[in-house]
């Protein structure tokens, strides 16, 4: 089975599949992103699935992962979540002691859900980092992650459109569609100022 992680797109692909314009995202929403001397050492972690611009929760089935990577290592947290909900949704929050110096990197890997009009089952893989006591080196070091694309959302969704029209999946197409498609792919708008990420585990 494919797992793939998604960013900034799923706005488009649900324009593409006549389903309403709403994105959804897995999130780890940390209390603060940097810690200082001084600060409270404790990082609170809010793990949730959503329509984040809509305001509307989804549900979030405890993670098959949840983990940090700092100083080259990594930790399980997994077994550190507690229940709780997320505009209305069940959901999930843990809490860290930072303990030294450097990026913490806290990732989730959510249990797999079947996307029809995709025919597959997605994967959302969330990462954010928290950077500690002014050490803020490697936030970009990978977590067990193999990239697959990455590129301008205009060259992504492009591409899914021709795919689209090779399959006669599109549906009727109109104008008000054709707008919001050159709204995200057009250089000037969002096609140049998104970028894709498409992921897998390795």
């Amino acid at each position: 089975m494919k797992k793939g992680l998604v960013f900034g797109t799923c706005l488009a692909l649900a324009i593409l599949t006549a389903a309403p314009a709403m994105a959804h995202y897995g999130m780890i929403i940390p209390s603060d992103c940097m810690v200082m001397q001084g600060d409270d050492k404790t990082i609170r972690l809010t793990l949730s699935f959503s329509h984040p611009f809509e305001q509307i929760g989804m549900v979030l089935d405890k993670p098959k992962v949840f983990g940090v990577a700092t100083v080259g290592k990594t930790s399980d947290l997994t077994g550190t979540l507690q229940k709780t909900t997320v505009m209305n949704q069940p959901a999930w929050t843990a809490s860290y002691a930072v303990k030294r110096p450097g990026i913490h990197a806290f990732y989730m890997e959510p249990q797999p859900y079947w996307e029809p009009s995709e025919d597959c089952y997605i994967i959302h893989y969330t990462k954010t980092v928290v950077a500690a006591f002014g050490d803020d080196e490697g936030w970009d070091e990978p977590v067990g992650l193999k990239t697959e694309i990455f590129s301008t959302q205009s060259q992504f969704l492009t591409r899914i459109l021709a795919k689209a029209s090779q399959a006669n999946s599109l549906g009727e197409w109109s104008p008000a569609r054709s707008r919001q498609f050159q709204t995200l792919t057009h250089p000037e708008h969002l096609g140049r100022a998104f970028r894709v990420l498409v992921q897998s585990r390795v």
